[in-house]
C-alpha cells in the first residue's frame, strides 16, 4: 500500500492510498481541491504512485468543512464514482454501517463507527490483499491525532471511550495511524505535563519531525495519553480516577491547555 500525505490549509492532512498493484486508489478527506487536484496530477505524471484511470473512492471522516469541502469539487473534476461517510458530509453517496467492508482493487477497507468529535465519525482499517505482509493502515481523521484525540464537540467521554479504547486501541499494534490534523507538538507538551514521567511520550517530543504522520497503535498506546487511561498508574493516581471519566477529565483539562 503507498499513502502519499497531502497538506492543506494551515495543518490539515489528507491522502491518497493505492494498493501494490495498482488497481485502485482512494483520497482521504480532500478539504482543498486545489490542493489535492497538485498531488493526483503529479502522481499521474511520475506515473508509479497511482492507479490508471479516476479515484475509486473518496473516504470522508466527517462532515467538518475541513475535512468534507472539497467533496464535490473533487468528485466532479476527477469523476469519482462514490464519496464514502457520514451522512451529514458534503456529496455522500454511501453511508457504511460499523464494521462494513468495501474493496476497491487490493484494498479492503474496514468502516468503524466512531463516535465522539461527531457523532458520524467514521475512521478506516485498510488493508492490502496483494501486499499481505505490508502493515495495515487507519485513517482518523479528528477522532484520533498522534499524541492525541478530537474535542467532543458532538459526543460524550463514554462515547469516545467506545471509540479510542474499545475499537482503535484493539487494532493491531503495527498499524499505521495517519490522522486529519498536524497537532503533534502542542499534543506531546499536554501529555508531558500530566504524565511527566512517561519516557517514552518525553523521547517522542524531544525528536519530532516537521511531519509527524504515520505514528502506529503501538506508540499511540505508550505515549499519547488519551489511550492510557486504563494503563497508566501515573495518570491514575494524579487524577483519582480511571476509563471513562479520566478520558473526560483529560479531554477537559486539553481543552483549557
Amino acid at each position: 500500500m503507498r499513502v502519499k500525505i497531502v497538506s492543506m490549509f494551515k495543518d490539515n492532512y489528507a491522502y491518497l492510498l493505492t494498493d501494490a498493484a495498482r488497481k485502485a486508489t482512494l483520497i482521504v478527506d480532500p478539504a482543498e481541491p486545489a490542493a489535492i487536484r497538485a498531488a493526483w496530477d503529479a502522481a499521474v505524471k511520475q506515473g508509479a504512485e497511482v492507479a490508471a484511470g479516476p479515484p475509486a473512492a473518496i473516504l470522508c471522516t466527517h462532515h467538518h468543512r475541513d475535512h468534507a469541502g472539497g467533496n464535490t469539487a473533487l468528485r466532479q473534476q476527477l469523476g469519482i464514482p462514490d464519496v464514502v461517510g457520514e451522512a451529514r458530509a458534503e456529496a455522500v453517496t454511501l453511508t457504511p454501517t460499523h464494521r462494513q467492508v468495501l474493496r476497491y482493487g487490493d484494498l479492503e477497507v474496514t468502516a468503524l463507527h466512531t463516535g465522539g468529535h461527531t457523532m458520524g465519525h467514521v475512521c478506516y482499517y485498510v488493508t492490502d490483499t496483494g501486499a499481505p505482509t505490508a502493515p495495515p493502515a487507519v485513517f482518523t481523521g479528528d477522532c484520533l491525532f498522534v499524541g492525541g484525540c478530537g474535542r467532543f464537540f458532538e459526543g460524550t467521554p463514554d462515547d469516545m471511550y467506545t471509540s479510542l479504547i474499545e475499537r482503535l486501541a484493539r487494532l493491531p499494534d503495527a498499524t499505521q495511524v495517519y490522522c486529519g490534523h498536524e497537532y503533534t507538538a502542542a499534543n506531546l507538551r499536554f501529555g508531558q505535563s500530566v504524565e511527566p514521567g512517561n519516557e517514552a511520550l518525553s523521547a517522542k517530543l524531544a525528536a519530532l519531525p516537521a511531519c509527524t504522520v504515520p505514528s502506529t497503535i503501538g506508540e499511540e498506546k505508550a505515549t499519547n495519553v488519551f489511550l492510557r487511561v486504563e494503563t497508566s498508574e501515573e495518570l491514575q493516581q494524579r487524577f483519582k480516577m480511571q476509563g471513562r471519566e479520566l478520558l473526560g477529565a483529560l479531554r477537559a483539562t486539553k481543552d483549557k491547555f
